[in-house]
């Protein structure tokens, strides 16, 4: 047998062992291997939006940059998951703001809101 077979074979078994490996730690996700730190996708539970593309098998952490004050910020795995599958998002979104950035922007709403309510009470008693 010539070293190129040799090397060949030694390479095809080490692969295996290597696919092995991965199957009995649950990181082979429909012959993809998935990342150390990824989260599995329960792509039963994600929301497709009449989509004809395929859903995550897995998250990972994700960098992004603030849109608001220009932080750098990660958007976890972890966020991804509950995003995705607990609240329905739309498989297309990413984060675009900082956690503070969101909760600037929903007290801005929130105060908005009651300011429209106190005006459509002053419109209505007088």
């Amino acid at each position: 047998m010539s070293d190129k077979r040799k090397k060949r074979k030694f390479n095809a078994i080490r692969e295996r062992r290597r696919l092995n490996q991965l199957r009995e730690e649950g990181r082979l996700v429909n012959g993809e291997e998935v990342p150390s730190r990824a989260v599995p996708a329960d792509q039963s539970q994600q929301d497709p939006n009449n989509s004809y593309s395929l859903r995550p098998a897995y998250y990972i952490d994700l960098d992004f940059t603030c849109c608001d004050c220009g932080k750098a910020d990660v958007w976890t795995a972890e966020q991804q998951k509950w995003y995705y599958e607990t609240a329905k998002g739309s498989l297309y979104a990413t984060a675009i703001r900082c956690r503070d950035c969101r909760i600037r922007l929903k007290d801005l709403k929130e105060e908005q809101r009651q300011h429209m309510e106190e005006m459509k009470r002053r419109d209505a008693d007088g």
